[in-house]
C-alpha cells in the first residue's frame, strides 16, 4: 500500500499552484493513509477577499495540482472535500483504487505562468477557447470578452482598491519591492513579476508607506498605478471570465480546480494569463461585469483574466 507521506516529495511541483498575491495559503498535515488540507488564516486576505472567493479558488487550484502531480508518478490519490471554514479545514487526500483521470502532467504545472508583460494583439482562436472550455466543471461557464470592453471596469475597480486603506495595507504586506525583503524568495509579489524596474519599485514602496499614502490619496496620485494594465487592455485581445454558483465554499473549491485546468490548457498552447481580480473586488464593477455576461441564473463571476501571448515572465517565488 502506498504511504501518502510520499506526496511530500512532489511539493516542488504542486506548490506551483496559483494564489492571490502569491500568498500560498495551503497547509498540509501528512499521514500514511490521509493528508489533510487546511489553510493558514495569516495567509488569507480578509480586507481584499472578505468572502473567501480567492482563497477557495486558490485552494481548489492547489487540490488539482496535487492530483496532477500524483497521477504523473502513478500514485492513486483522490480528494475528499470537507470544507470547514471555522476550523480552517478544506478536505483530505486519501488512497484511491485508480489514479486520477487527467492528461495534464508535472510539466504542465511548471509551464503555467502569470504574465504582466505586454501581450501580442489578437483574440483567442476558436480551438484555444474550446480547449479551455473542455476543462470546465459542471455548473461553470467560460465567457470571452474583448479586452477593450472591460478596460473601464478594470480602471474603476483598481481605483476602488487604492481608495481602501485596509486593502492597501494588506497589499503592502505582500509586496516584495526589494531583494533585501526577508521573504523575497518565499512568497508575495516581487517587483520583477509586477514588471517594475528597481527605481520604480523603490518609488512605489515610498508612496505606499502608511505616513505617505494619505497624501497620495489626497492628490489622487494612485490613479497613475493603473496606467500599465489599462494600456494593455486597450489593445485587441481576449479577457476570459469564469462564472458559476458560489453558494458554498465547496462549490468555489470545485471552480478553483476547473480554473487551474483552464489555465493549464491555455499554457499548453503557449498562452499566458493575467488575473484582473480588481474588477470582482469592487461591488459596482462586479455587478456591471455580470450584466455583460450571458450567465445562467444564480451564477456569478468568479475569476477575470487576460489571456494571450507574451514574452516569458519572471518566475514567482515559492515557499518550497
Amino acid at each position: 500500500m502506498t504511504d501518502l507521506r510520499e506526496l511530500r516529495k512532489l511539493e516542488p511541483q504542486f506548490f506551483r499552484a496559483p494564489s492571490a498575491h502569491n500568498t500560498q495559503p495551503w497547509v498540509l498535515d501528512y499521514g500514511p493513509e490521509a493528508v489533510v488540507l487546511g489553510f493558514d488564516a495569516a495567509r488569507a486576505l480578509p480586507a481584499g477577499d472578505p468572502t473567501g472567493r480567492d482563497l477557495y479558488l486558490s485552494l481548489g487550484a492547489f487540490v488539482e495540482a496535487v492530483l496532477i502531480a500524483a497521477r504523473d508518478t502513478g500514485m492513486a490519490v483522490e480528494f475528499v472535500p470537507e470544507t470547514e471554514p471555522e476550523a480552517m479545514r478544506v478536505g483530505r487526500f486519501v488512497l484511491a483504487s485508480t489514479p486520477y483521470e487527467t492528461d495534464f502532467t508535472q510539466a504542465d504545472l511548471e509551464r503555467r505562468q502569470t504574465s504582466r508583460l505586454g501581450y501580442a494583439p489578437g483574440r483567442l482562436a476558436a480551438d484555444e477557447l474550446a480547449a479551455a472550455r473542455d476543462e470546465l466543471a459542471d455548473g461553470s461557464a467560460l465567457h470571452e470578452l474583448a479586452a477593450r470592453d472591460v478596460a473601464d471596469l478594470y480602471v474603476a475597480g483598481d481605483r476602488h482598491l487604492y481608495d481602501s486603506s485596509p486593502v492597501v495595507e494588506e497589499l503592502r504586506s505582500w509586496l516584495r519591492l526589494s531583494r533585501r525583503h526577508p521573504r523575497y524568495e518565499q512568497d508575495g509579489l516581487s517587483y520583477e513579476c509586477l514588471v517594475l524596474r528597481r527605481p520604480e519599485a523603490a518609488i512605489l514602496g515610498v508612496l505606499l508607506r502608511p505616513h505617505v499614502y494619505p497624501l497620495v490619496r489626497a492628490f489622487r496620485v494612485q490613479r497613475l498605478f493603473t496606467v500599465a494594465t489599462a494600456s494593455m487592455l486597450a489593445t485587441d485581445g481576449s479577457v476570459l471570465v469564469l462564472s458559476g454558483s458560489t453558494e458554498t465554499p465547496a462549490q468555489v473549491l470545485a471552480h478553483g480546480r476547473a480554473l487551474l485546468r483552464v489555465w493549464l490548457a491555455l499554457a499548453r498552447r503557449g498562452l499566458h494569463t493575467h488575473p484582473l481580480s480588481q474588477i470582482l473586488d469592487c461591488p459596482d464593477t462586479e455587478q456591471a461585469l455580470a450584466a455583460r455576461l450571458e450567465a445562467t441564473s444564480g451564477a456569478r463571476p468568479l475569476s477575470v483574466f487576460r489571456a494571450g501571448r507574451s514574452e516569458p515572465p519572471p518566475r514567482s517565488s515559492r515557499l518550497r
